[in-house]
């Protein structure tokens, strides 16, 4: 699943099953409704209601989340939110713009090649791109 899926709200339930991408699925809703029944949530996301419990004691570990009988509630003055806000927010801004310039990079990507992007709204942009090369290395390096 790409992150643009989970970004524009198509969350597919089967590709949920990686810890961080479930978590964002359920701070992306999170950030849309402010609160979240728990087993609502575990069905919209396709997991069972005891991997979404997991998940939220690890969101609420980290003080991004508060538990509230029966659901969840965002607590608004949270770096996460902010940090998702913020992204959302500059992934639209200039976004035509954005998927051009990542279309004319990938022109110059050939197959076979190994890339390595920086974190920013733009290389995300050329990441969605970045299928269209065929074969890419399946390795993961940080």
């Amino acid at each position: 699943m790409q992150l643009s899926q989970l970004m524009n709200g198509s969350v597919d339930g089967r590709a949920l099953k990686m810890k961080s991408v479930r978590q964002n699925g359920t701070m992306k809703l999170l950030l849309m409704e402010r609160s979240l029944k728990t087993e609502d949530l575990a069905r919209r996301l396709n997991i069972s209601v005891e991997t979404i419990r997991r998940d939220i004691n690890e969101l609420e570990a980290e003080k991004v989340i508060k538990k509230v009988y029966g659901g969840i509630e965002l607590i608004p003055d949270s770096r996460r939110v902010t940090e998702m806000a913020e992204w959302e927010a500059r992934l639209t801004n200039c976004h035509t713009e954005k998927v051009q310039i990542a279309s004319r990079a990938l022109e110059f990507i050939p197959d076979g090649a190994t890339v390595a992007l920086d974190i920013g709204t733009t290389t995300y942009e050329l990441s969605n791109l970045l299928t269209e090369k065929q074969p890419l290395c399946k390795g993961l390096w940080l």
